[in-house]
């Protein structure tokens, strides 16, 4: 597949998802590292409430529990993402095939054109087949031009016979039917898909929501819960704000790497161009000098020639 196919939307992972993917294994891996030392100190400061009788909840499976939560979510992203690629994937190998099936078709109905024409000239087969002044462009455009000019051929009025001549319409028309029918089919088979496609990047879009919203809702139920257990740096270990900070500050830092390397080059240009420029000026200018310094001018000139008129 060439390399200007290969970046199809459908065939790249959006921002969101990338970004989806990154907060939920970033917020994973910070719970699983701090579940002990959390857990610890939410035990410690709860003990002296316990009432007579009661027992400290396992607050390390708690925490495993909404760590698993957001990795689930983000897993169903990554699978919806995933049946989107798929979809994306046979769109693309059906509008490859439905290209060629267009060629084949275009090809036939061109060279049944030419014969027409011929035969009993434009105005008439214009007039007769509804035809434009040139074979249909487009694909469905160019079924339903090619399988009217079947359909009149094999069931219209008789065609006027040249003299000498003996035609064959009927022939003319099954000489297109095999392409007019994988066309059709083929445009059939990639409006399926690319509803298919619609409908599946709908879910991964419903999917992000989800998974954004369990995020958040993890991220800050962690910081709340090892906040109460008096561990502040614990909380800002799993708080969404400060890793979305630094990557925002990252993803500004490459933009602007990438605005000032595209605005580099056009202006080595004109720098380059412009010193071209002056060197060219000073250059004639030089050559002016060099020339008016070998000759008087048309004043002696024109003294020499006086000097002879007389």
């Amino acid at each position: 597949m060439e390399p200007k196919r290969m970046q199809h939307a459908e065939m790249t992972q959006s921002t969101a998802v990338i970004h989806c993917k990154q907060d939920g294994l970033e917020l994973g891996a910070a719970i699983a590292s701090l579940t002990e030392s959390g857990a610890a100190a939410l035990e410690n400061r709860l003990a002296p409430v316990l009432a007579a009788g009661e027992e400290m909840p396992d607050v390390r499976l708690l925490l495993r529990l909404m760590g698993r939560l957001a990795e689930r979510e983000v897993a169903a992203v990554d699978e919806a993402d995933a049946a989107r690629w798929q979809a994306g994937m046979r769109l693309l190998s059906l509008r490859d095939r439905c290209r060629e099936a267009k060629a084949e078709l275009r090809a036939a109905t061109v060279q049944v054109r030419k014969i027409l024409v011929e035969l009993f000239g434009s105005s008439y087969t214009r007039l007769r087949f509804g035809l434009g002044a040139r074979t249909a462009r487009g694909a469905a455009d160019l079924a339903l031009e090619a399988g009217r000019i079947a359909r009149r051929l094999v069931s219209g009025p008789a065609l006027p016979e040249p003299p000498g001549l003996t035609i064959a319409p009927r022939a003319w028309a099954e000489t297109m039917r095999p392409a007019i029918d994988r066309l059709e089919r083929m445009l059939r088979q990639v409006e399926v898909a690319r509803i298919r496609l619609s409908d599946l990047v709908g879910e991964r879009d419903r999917r992000l929501e989800s998974s954004r919203a369990t995020y958040l809702q993890v991220a800050r139920s962690v910081e709340t819960l090892f906040a109460l257990a008096g561990e502040a740096e614990l909380a800002r270990g799993v708080r969404s704000s400060a890793r979305r900070r630094e990557r925002l500050a990252e993803t500004r830092r490459r933009r602007r790497a990438v605005v000032a390397a595209s605005v580099r080059g056009p202006r080595k240009a004109i720098e380059r161009l412009r010193s071209t420029v002056v060197s060219f000026s000073g250059w004639l200018r030089r050559k002016q000098r060099r020339v008016g310094h070998r000759s008087p001018g048309f004043p002696l000139t024109s003294g020499r020639l006086a000097a002879k008129n007389r």
